[in-house]
């Protein structure tokens, strides 16, 4: 993780699995990019960004860094739980998976 602004952020290769792990997902489901984004309450530009691991079409270098209610909508429309998108890689759990887990535990919808 990295930061941007003071807050948790994807690292680049992070991104790029998290996009993958979205991919093959929504392809599992039978799902086109539009399906998905439609039902997650997206734009079909902003989901390929998320599953290319980029944040901007303009900025190839700076990675996607979807926030927890957007991770929610996509698992969501998936039918999966979020932490299934979310890869493991080594050491602490992603800042955004613990965040979700709280709002969770508080009882109300990650912002």
């Amino acid at each position: 993780m990295s930061e941007v602004d003071g807050a948790a952020a994807w690292t680049a290769e992070e991104a790029r699995v998290l996009g993958a792990a979205i991919r093959t997902r929504r392809r599992a489901a039978g799902l086109s990019q539009e399906d998905l984004a439609h039902a997650s309450g997206l734009t079909r530009n902003h989901l390929a960004l998320i599953e290319s691991g980029r944040s901007s079409a303009r900025d190839a270098q700076r990675p996607a860094n979807p926030r927890v209610s957007t991770l929610a909508a996509i698992a969501a429309a998936l039918d999966v739980p979020v932490v299934d998108l979310v890869p493991a890689f080594e050491g602490p759990p992603k800042p955004v998976v613990v965040e979700f887990a709280r709002s969770m535990l508080r009882g109300r919808a990650p912002r």
